[in-house]
């Protein structure tokens, strides 16, 4: 609401379009959401967060040809941007263009100032790449190396807190005493 009153007093603010599009999609507010992001774009081309928005909102949407543009346009202007790499990975697929989309992510994994985490999700998406094209032992080394870089820490105590913290949470005596769903009259509840 805050927003809306800041846009209505600034209409010509980008940023705040750009906010506003993504407080929409978190919402579920697709529609939306993609007319503040245009809007964002359409005041500065430059919204890199919008032009983001947009495509993942018209892929979720089915629109996979449009939110490949949209990323695509992204990726040639901004070449390091490896989120936009990895969405375009994503829907690259349904589109036949996973040549493509290997290129961009092998490019990416050039670059050797990128997080682990972030050339971790590269391998991974190389690797569903290469499954795609029909290359199970190449994806498979791929996500070996996807693997060896998530040096994931495994902490027996802290493991078994969260499992009896949840355990504890969601007890058969709590599940009795919640509410079931609205118009359900069964007489556990539903999942």
């Amino acid at each position: 609401e805050e927003m809306g009153t800041a846009i209505r007093k600034n209409p010509g603010a980008a940023e705040l379009h750009d906010r506003l599009g993504v407080a929409d999609q978190e919402q579920g507010e697709a529609d939306t959401a993609l007319t503040h992001n245009r809007n964002a774009l359409t005041l500065d081309a430059n919204q890199t967060q919008a032009r983001t928005g947009i495509a993942a909102i018209l892929g979720l949407q089915g629109h996979y040809r449009e939110a490949c543009d949209e990323l695509l346009r992204l990726i040639e202007a901004q070449p390091g941007n490896v989120s936009a790499v990895l969405a375009y990975a994503h829907f690259a697929p349904r589109l036949d263009e996973v040549g493509r989309a290997m290129e961009l992510v092998k490019h990416s994994l050039e670059n050797n100032a990128l997080s682990d985490l972030m050339k971790s999700k590269l391998e991974f998406a190389l690797g569903e790449l290469l499954e795609r094209d029909g290359e199970p032992d190449a994806a498979f080394r791929h996500y070996q190396a996807g693997n060896r870089l998530r040096k994931a820490v495994f902490d027996y105590n802290s493991c078994k807190n969260t499992f009896d913290t949840v355990r504890t949470a969601w007890s058969s005596d709590t599940l009795a005493r919640l509410p079931r769903g609205h118009g359900n009259s069964a007489v556990t509840p539903l999942f």
